[in-house]
């Protein structure tokens, strides 16, 4: 049996590694759903969502209209949010309905059904729920652009309104609330020549056919073009303030009440914290009270903001007075913060799921080499505890050992504090799917390899390089030309050293067969990665000969023999790690 046979999922169809909360695409918003994996923690926290929204569906004075989602890497917040805009807003996704399909990724035994499914009801017969928003770092064109403003940009762009936001802001929007986009669209393309949606997105270049459609459409109002630009013109001068748009978006959602539902708008603001952050991060925090003080206080209740973030509230403390903070904290009722606790269960369900076949094919390969794989793949006498190897999670978490998938938030988390970022990835794969699908995928013949290949933490070094330090990257990179006598196994070796060192803390003591100083050496390896230049076998040659076995075990260990499961390959000895690539 061939590895890619073994899976019960479509491993090689690459799952998109950052979830795009501004992606309505409905064939996307429908994959996501058809393939959700409700944990219990989802299950807890949408069942607190969806009640707390259902209960205060026609109350005017609602002043908990905030969700803050936080999470470390791999915790599913921004996911959790896109999903919960999803089922507010309801109906139907390419013919399949919402909520049916929800309610069909909920595990059998869950105890909340009952109640999702008398929230979502009221949500469908009472509510009535628009969905605006994405992530804040990547709308930041300018550091000046203010929260309400960049609000109101994705507001913008979700109803095709023209990259221009003062014209979005003081003609577009006027235009909307009339029943007048269409026409204004049709015009605006008829005397340029060329499809909406070119305009819209160069309106600079098509600034004279826009205010000249404009006064067409709407002669009552605009005298000309000229009345038009100083409409425009008006705006750039005046700005948004948080107060000019929760009255902007209160009366728009009003005008979309309609056969007995109240109209509500939840605004998802993604990586809030990176948007804090990347900026004077007192000042935005306060545009982040401002906006949400404001939506609770002459919102009406109408306007919802979520917002994902890696800390939670109580983390703003340190920026922001007393006084602001605990206002914040207020209006921010719903607080979710997600562990990594599932996230095995998440992993598994999307990409390591096997066949029947493949399970019991699996479980009797570790049965006949219980003792080696157990051995080889446990940290012994380590205060962070990491799974072993067992019959039944071996065949889950094939072709990698347990430990190696429940180590990677470690690592990024290393990686991020060493360079002095949060606990995000900022390379091509942000999520722990994308990481541990990618070790599969990007594995030269590893699925059409038969079972018994293993894959490694120096495997997954291709996954996260892009957020090492770039001397770190360059050192190792260096090694098979710098080190006398290396060879590929070498760079192999330097990789699974670097990832497991930043995995452990400075204050952790981390022991391998009671050897305290080969702690010490793991602490120490990344440092001189870093620093100084890497020679792995000259560090080596530090250890003492008494230490040499204990090192190469647990060089054995960072590095299993691709074969190690293969019964075929009786010849190979299971203590002996090839050295090819």
């Amino acid at each position: 049996m061939l590895i890619r046979e073994t899976f019960a999922t479509t491993i090689q169809e690459r799952i998109e590694p950052v979830v795009k909360v501004a992606d309505r695409n409905p064939a996307i918003l429908l994959g996501e759903l058809q393939n959700l994996v409700v944990t219990p923690q989802w299950e807890t926290y949408l069942h607190r969502m969806l009640e707390a929204y259902s209960d205060a569906f026609d109350r005017d004075d609602e002043q908990g209209i905030g969700i803050w989602i936080s999470g470390f890497f791999g915790s599913g917040k921004s996911l959790l949010m896109k999903e919960l805009g999803v089922l507010l807003e309801g109906g139907e996704l390419l013919g399949q309905p919402v909520h049916q399909v929800f309610l069909s990724r909920l595990p059998s035994h869950s105890e909340e059904r009952v109640d999702l499914e008398r929230h979502l009801a009221i949500c469908q017969r009472k509510l009535s729920t628009s969905v605006i928003g994405g992530n804040l770092h990547a709308q930041l064109a300018n550091s000046n652009d203010s929260l309400a403003l960049i609000v109101f940009k994705l507001f913008a762009r979700e109803h095709g309104y023209t990259h221009n936001w003062p014209l979005a802001w003081a003609v577009e929007y006027q235009l909307d609330v009339r029943g007048l986009s269409t026409e204004f669209h049709r015009v605006a393309s008829e005397l340029s020549g060329i499809e909406w949606s070119d305009v819209a997105n160069d309106p600079d270049f098509y600034n004279d056919v826009l205010y000249q459609a404009a006064a067409s459409v709407l002669p009552e109002h605009f005298s000309g073009p000229d009345a038009v630009e100083r409409a425009v013109t008006s705006a750039v001068q005046t700005g948004i303030t948080p107060e000019m748009l929760i009255d902007r978006l209160k009366r728009w959602c009003i005008a979309r009440d309609s056969a007995g539902r109240r109209h509500k708008v939840l605004l998802q603001l993604d990586e809030l914290g990176q948007w804090i952050a990347s900026g004077n991060a007192n000042e935005r925090i306060m545009q982040v009270q401002a906006l949400v003080e404001t939506a609770a206080q002459a919102g009406d209740g109408r306007i919802w903001i979520a917002v994902t973030a890696h800390g939670d509230v109580q983390a703003l403390q340190q920026n922001v007075q007393q006084e602001h903070y605990a206002k914040i904290s207020q209006r921010f009722a719903i607080q979710c913060k997600l562990s990594n606790e599932d996230i095995n269960q998440v992993v598994e369900e999307r990409l390591l799921r096997k066949t029947q076949p493949a399970r019991i094919d699996l479980t009797h390969r570790f049965t006949q080499r219980s003792g080696e794989i157990t051995d080889l793949g446990s940290l012994q006498q380590a205060q962070r505890v990491f799974l072993a190897p067992d019959a039944e999670n071996f065949a889950r978490f094939y072709p990698y050992l347990p430990w190696t998938v429940a180590v990677i938030p470690n690592v990024v988390k290393g990686i991020a504090q060493a360079t002095g970022r949060d606990e995000a990835l900022t390379g091509s794969n942000r999520t722990m799917i994308g990481v541990v699908q990618g070790g599969i995928i990007d594995t030269p013949g590893l699925l059409e390899s038969p079972i018994g290949r293993i894959l490694c933490l120096a495997d997954l070094y291709d996954q996260l390089a892009s957020d090492a330090p770039i001397e770190t990257r360059t050192d190792i990179n260096r090694i098979i030309s710098t080190v006398p006598d290396a060879t590929p196994f070498t760079t192999q070796v330097a990789r699974a050293l670097y990832l497991l060192g930043v995995s452990i803390s400075k204050c952790e003591k981390c022991t391998l067969s009671k050897t305290e100083c080969l702690a010490d050496l793991l602490l120490w390896l990344p440092k001189r990665i870093e620093g100084e230049g890497f020679e792995v076998w000259s560090v080596c040659s530090l250890v003492t000969s008494s230490m040499r076995s204990v090192l190469s075990r647990m060089l054995l260990w960072l590095y299993k023999p691709i074969y190690l499961l293969s019964v075929q390959n009786s010849g190979l000895d299971m203590l002996t790690p090839r050295r090819d690539s």
